[in-house]
């Protein structure tokens, strides 16, 4: 989405500048600006670019700075512009390590008029249309789960668990739990299910937003439970993964990895599944919670597993996307991305997708394991 600007203004530096839309940076009042440079400028220069959008009006604009987080030279880098409030001149600057700099300049008068038609994503009359929103007090990192008409979400900024009508946006209740809450909720049979910073795991009453218990754990539960068989399987800080009977909320088993357990479980076949971060994929019975066997992987494992035809899908830390079979633990292939995979794998039609923090969006064949394609997006994807 966008247009590319070129410029060749100065003879030790080509920038190729990518301008870029969506409903975020409409809302924002701004665009995306991603900078290219020559691969070959040498050690004199810093990893460091910049990018200022000079608006017409008589206050001097900032130039947003962005830079390598290595330390070492990058031949790209990207920013987020939110000045861009009318006509004028697009800059981008490149630092030397004495300090001097070379710049490039692009008039965009009109640059919403001109430049967003290039793709029907751009056109100004290709908007979204918001049905509703709904603000908490704080941000919200939970994933929503609906149900019969009702969207339920954690807010991490209020450690509020929030009912919000799914056709008009408004309030049903909310629930204050005591601290930040970034699991996501699981709804069923009337309940929400949710855990919060306060190191417990709640379940509440899906209509009227009261308690119905609440369980502690020893440390924050990140974890989003699932809830199979009458039981809430969940992970918390502690180490450890809890199976808690749904109704009464009282502790069926608990089994110790070696790392926290943000990862969420998933449950298939009598067998939990859930990942650590001591670096390891877990398989624990569902009745008695005892260890059926572990796979090692390279690093921390936040990413939740999928299981899907009897295979275990799971990304780690170490960079690498895993299937491993689902009875034995052994491996059956291994990808490897160009960042860690925190995100939880998808898996429809053999096809595994997958994001990682290296910007790409993966789809990899689920009996292979080989590369069907990948997909650049702006930012790392967890």
């Amino acid at each position: 989405m966008g247009i590319a600007l070129r410029s060749d203004t100065s003879d030790e530096v080509f920038l190729d500048v990518r301008c870029e839309f969506n409903a975020y940076y409409e809302q924002n009042n701004g665009l995306k600006v991603a900078i290219d440079w020559n691969e070959d400028l040498g050690p004199d220069y810093r990893p460091t670019v910049a990018v200022r959008f000079d608006d017409g009006d008589d206050q001097e604009d900032v130039w947003i700075l962005s830079t390598n987080s290595e330390g070492t030279f990058a031949t790209e880098a990207e920013a987020f512009i939110s000045s861009m409030k009318g006509t004028g001149r697009l800059w981008a600057r490149v630092w030397k390590k004495d300090g001097t700099t070379i710049t490039a300049q692009w008039d965009v008068s009109g640059f919403r008029d001109a430049v967003r038609p290039v793709e029907e994503r751009c056109d100004p009359n290709f908007v979204t249309p918001v049905r509703w929103q709904y603000e908490t007090a704080g941000y919200v990192r939970s994933s929503p789960a609906v149900v019969d008409g009702v969207v339920y979400v954690g807010s991490g900024g209020d450690g509020y668990l929030y009912a919000v009508d799914a056709e008009s946006g408004n309030l049903r209740w909310r629930y204050k739990t005591g601290d930040t809450v970034w699991s996501s909720p699981a709804v069923v049979d009337g309940v929400v299910y949710i855990g919060s910073w306060d190191n417990y795991l709640y379940a509440v009453d899906a209509e009227s937003g009261n308690l119905r218990w609440r369980y502690e754990t020893g440390h924050w539960v990140n974890s989003s439970p699932v809830v199979v068989g009458g039981v809430v399987y969940v992970g918390s800080y502690d180490d450890y993964l809890y199976a808690v009977d749904a109704q009464s909320g009282e502790l069926r088993w608990r089994y110790k990895t070696g790392g926290s357990v943000e990862s969420s479980p998933a449950v298939a076949d009598g067998v939990v599944y859930v990942g650590s971060h001591d670096g390891y994929l877990y398989a624990v019975d569902a009745q008695s919670g005892e260890l059926r066997w572990r796979f090692e992987t390279g690093f921390w494992v936040e990413s939740s597993p999928a299981v899907v035809g009897g295979i275990v899908y799971i990304g780690s830390g170490d960079d690498f996307l895993y299937a491993v079979d689902a009875q034995s633990g052994e491996l059956e292939w291994e990808y490897q991305t160009g960042g860690a995979v925190s995100s939880s794998p998808a898996v429809a039609n053999g096809v595994v997708y997958v994001g990682s923090n290296d910007d790409y969006l993966y789809a990899v064949d689920a009996q292979s394991g080989k590369p069907r394609w990948r997909y650049q997006t702006g930012s790392s994807v967890e």
